[in-house]
């Protein structure tokens, strides 16, 4: 369980009676669909958007207080009514057209050295033992994929927590920090700005819904990481 921080805070940052794993679990499930919702949206990927939408029910109440929630919900709702063919149409215009959102990170930060960009999110992969699926056309820099990792990274997370593996468990939030920090919290807002002025349907609400879902989990990871390092230092003394 998260420790209680001052009550001017809690709203933000205290997912009240949630264990860290079942934080973790929740916070697998957001990033992977988020990641869905920025593939492209073949019949199959929107099939399991659907049902992974509709599973959630009220499971989430728990986080209720937290800013990024009404955006969440409201997301999560509009995901169990997806119609493939308005959705794919809506895609193809947004990011697929001739100026269009571009919906990969060297667009937006690796202008002088894409290549670069790529070859540092491989390596990370690589170091993690995530690797793109053969049948993925997409980038190691694009949204859908950087929210992949994201995604995978909690899921070990969870994983540790459940085994009381505390060691791999810190390390794991530490990594997830860090790239919220170098990748996706530095591109992802100027993109969901670019989709929220081309759009007003799925797309743009899920950008948005992103956006701050992720400024709030970096703000939540800094505060279990702090929490953790006081009770460690608190241990020894």
């Amino acid at each position: 369980m998260l420790p209680r921080r001052r009550r001017s805070r809690r709203s933000a940052y205290s997912p009240g009676d949630l264990k860290l794993s079942e934080l973790a679990q929740f916070r697998k499930i957001a990033y992977t669909l988020f990641s869905f919702l920025f593939l492209y949206p073949t019949d199959e990927r929107l099939r399991e958007v659907v049902v992974l939408a509709q599973g959630l029910g009220g499971e989430d109440e728990p986080l209720s207080t937290f800013p990024f929630y009404t955006s969440w919900r409201e997301l999560v709702d509009a995901a169990k009514r997806l119609k493939p063919e308005a959705v794919q149409g809506e895609y193809g215009n947004l990011f697929l057209g001739c100026g269009s959102c571009l919906a990969c990170e060297s667009a937006y930060l690796g202008r002088e050295a894409p290549a670069m960009t790529v070859v540092s999110l491989d390596q990370e992969y690589a170091s993690c033992g995530f690797a793109l699926s053969a049948d993925l056309e997409e980038p190691p820099d694009h949204a859908g994929v950087e929210l992949a990792f994201m995604s995978l990274l909690c899921e070990k997370e969870e994983s540790a927590w459940r085994t009381k593996n505390v060691a791999d468990a810190l390390s794991l939030l530490g990594r997830e920090r860090g790239f919220l920090e170098r990748h996706l919290c530095r591109w992802f807002p100027e993109f969901a700005g670019c989709v929220r002025s081309k759009g007003s349907g799925v797309y743009a609400r899920a950008a948005e819904a992103a956006r701050i879902f992720m400024a709030s989990d970096g703000d939540l990871l800094d505060a279990i990481l702090n929490a953790k390092l006081e009770q460690a230092g608190g241990a020894r003394q």
